[in-house]
């Protein structure tokens, strides 16, 4: 009697799975690129219809929290009522507190700023959709052509 240890037959059980053809339920995978692109074009249309009214104004850097990103607090004055946001300087660009910077803003809502344009932001919305759209092309045809070739060896 021939005596196999326990990870040779695992392996051997792995080895038969992976023979098989992939099953399309698989393709479910494909909800989460799915959901990312349309997060991704809603969040980028949005600002870029904000980037149609924006209006740019001058901020006051309040704050730097250099274990958040190194990011930097500002305010803005909008009607006589005070807005805050954040800055995630770009360039290794670093800011001192008082500087002023200029910021956009919403005119419908103050409260949502940006201290880049709208519209720069909305195409930066757009970065992962190519890659999102590799993956949802891609994996159906992988588990096409692994299905034909598994039912071809039949």
């Amino acid at each position: 009697m021939e005596r196999r240890s326990l990870w040779s037959e695992v392996f051997a059980q792995r080895a038969s799975q992976w023979k098989r053809p992939p099953s399309w339920w698989n393709l479910l995978v494909l909800l989460l690129p799915l959901v990312v692109i349309l997060w991704s074009v809603h969040n980028s249309r949005t600002d870029f219809e904000i980037a149609k009214r924006q209006i740019a104004t001058v901020a006051t850097i309040s704050s730097h929290d250099p274990s958040n990103h190194d990011r930097y607090g500002y305010t803005i004055l909008v009607n006589q009522k005070e807005y805050t946001g954040w800055a995630y300087p770009s360039h290794k660009v670093d800011y001192s507190i008082g500087e002023r910077v200029v910021v956009h803003y919403d005119p419908i809502d103050p409260a949502h700023n940006f201290p880049a344009s709208f519209e720069e932001a909305g195409g930066r919305d757009l970065f992962f959709v190519p890659f999102c759209l590799m993956i949802i092309a891609g994996l159906p045809l992988f588990i096409f052509f692994r299905r034909r070739a598994s039912n071809q060896s039949s």
